[in-house]
């Protein structure tokens, strides 16, 4: 297997990486539910445990 920008054959490109794919089990993973969000505004939330960023935005409602 050869990438084409590699240093030499079978190198995968710089930048590329094996991770974990354990799950997350901190309590406050998920965001916070029941929230009300203004319009036109989303919320960030930052996992304490994994530091996975989530944004939550209010869904487009169109009113006839």
């Amino acid at each position: 297997m050869r990438w084409k920008k590699s240093g030499g054959r079978g190198e995968p490109p710089e930048g590329s990486k094996f991770e974990d794919d354990r799950p997350c089990i901190h309590p406050g993973h998920h965001p916070p539910t029941q929230m009300v969000i203004p319009y036109g505004k989303k919320y960030r939330h930052v996992c304490p445990g994994c530091g996975k960023v989530t944004l939550v935005r209010m869904p487009f409602i169109h009113w006839a």
